[in-house]
């Protein structure tokens, strides 16, 4: 039987959705809800100096198809780290073409190009203050951060359950999955994956709890995915920014079916799952990071 308190993130996301059908409606979307929340707009060629403060809330947009949104720790100094989620905006697509007027054989048309790419990304980031363009403190909090690149990821599908690693195998509404790949494809490591693991532990039960589950006195659950050695694997923004940022990276998602179709379809409760989880993150990322240490 349906939990109703579980359902009402999924919902809340649904209405999200709908109202975003392309890139620059998914930012007004969030645009509206940053500043209900009350996140404070900036303009990236301005002098921020004199605005940011700590405690504020801040975002930006680039083009009205990327947002960038962070908030500032009281305590937060140069050189401390910075909790980063990332995400694109943009989804594949029909794009109609600038000269896009066709005829043919008596019928009128559209011309299109198939878009499928991912260029553009939203961001959200909990900075734990203020500071300066000090190149030195910047290298220290590019070394201390951590960026979760939000993706989605393949839930095993029952008519095609041979195609799946079988002790890497997703099912939908058990959990955010973390996603590795050897050739980095993903950009997760072993630290990563520890880091992102104790945030799971500490975040916030979801409101549903599905007979036998392990998190029902707190934290939310995680999976793994690895993609079989004879498959293909996709990637993400992860290993990009990863590599033009040097920070590091790890790559999630919740698991779906039919990902990029029209009918893309996922588990209500993981909604939950991954709201949690981010929420504990950006929490208790700065706390952590210290405490796990590879040379």
């Amino acid at each position: 039987m349906t939990n109703r308190a579980s359902m009402k993130r999924a919902e809340d996301f649904v209405e999200f959705l709908n109202a975003s059908p392309t890139p620059f409606h998914a930012v007004r979307s969030a645009k509206l809800r940053l500043e209900k929340a009350g996140f404070k707009q900036i303009k990236e060629r301005d002098n921020w100096t004199p605005s940011l403060t700590p405690g504020g809330k801040y975002y930006l947009t680039r083009n009205a198809s990327t947002i960038v949104a962070f908030a500032i720790g009281q305590a937060w100094k140069p050189g401390n780290p910075v909790a980063m989620v990332g995400a694109h905006t943009d989804s594949p697509c029909l794009r109609i073409k600038p000269v896009s007027k066709r005829s043919g054989d008596g019928f009128l048309q559209v011309g299109v190009e198939v878009y499928g790419g991912d260029s553009s990304e939203k961001s959200y980031d909990k900075v734990n203050g203020n500071g300066d363009d000090n190149a030195t403190a910047y290298e220290q909090t590019l070394a201390t951060s951590l960026l979760v690149s939000a993706d989605m990821a393949h839930s095993i599908n029952p008519n095609y359950s041979a195609k799946y690693e079988s002790n890497h195998s997703p099912r939908m509404n058990e959990g955010t999955v973390i996603k590795i790949n050897a050739n980095v494809r993903y950009a997760t490591n072993s630290p990563g994956i520890v880091l992102l693991q104790e945030c799971a532990r500490r975040a916030k039960a979801a409101s549903y709890q599905p007979p036998g589950t392990k998190t029902s006195s707190g934290g939310v659950p995680l999976q793994l995915l690895v993609v079989r050695n004879d498959m293909p694997c996709g990637s993400t923004i992860g290993p990009m920014l990863s590599a033009s940022l040097g920070v590091r990276t790890i790559d999630v998602g919740n698991p779906q079916l039919a990902m990029h179709s029209i009918r893309e379809t996922a588990g209500c409760y993981d909604v939950e799952h991954g709201i949690n989880l981010f929420e504990s993150f950006f929490e208790h990322y700065g706390e952590m990071e210290g405490k796990v240490v590879v040379d």
